[in-house]
């Protein structure tokens, strides 16, 4: 877009979270401005395709297949493996998650997902990790 409209407020528009005041110069800007419409047009159905996906639909990964993946790794690589390290990594991928997503139209629909996927995220490595913890030890108790 060449004008000096950012993308932010037409998301906010499109998402009905607008100023009012906002809102109505957006409009005025929207009658004379191409980019700015086809933009916000593109952002409608998007979001529109956003509300129609079904919960139901996401397929999740299998958690016994990640903590399976994890154990390789841990045992395979114990030396350079820390906890520290672990929850670091799991850290970061959330925080550039949260910063892909808000960026993202619908992002205040997808906010309940992030937060209830951090959850399980949370939650399943906290579990793979104590397990993983233990299978290592039998492991390393039989050498």
């Amino acid at each position: 877009m060449n004008c000096k409209i950012e993308f932010s407020m037409l998301q906010d528009y499109v998402e009905g979270t607008i100023d009012p005041l906002e809102k109505i110069l957006l409009e005025e800007h929207l009658k004379t401005c191409r980019k700015c419409k086809k933009e916000v047009t593109e952002l409608k159905l998007l979001f529109w395709e956003l509300l129609s996906i079904d919960e139901n639909e996401i397929d999740f990964p299998d958690t016994d297949e990640i903590k399976d993946k994890l154990i390789d790794i841990m045992c395979n690589d114990s030396e350079n493996f820390t906890l520290k390290r672990f929850i670091d990594h799991q850290k970061n991928t959330l925080d550039k998650t949260t910063i892909y997503l808000s960026q993202m139209p619908g992002k205040k629909l997808l906010e309940k997902s992030l937060k209830k996927s951090s959850e399980i995220v949370g939650s399943t490595s906290k579990k793979v990790f104590m397990e993983s913890i233990k299978i290592i030890k039998n492991k390393q108790s039989r050498y």
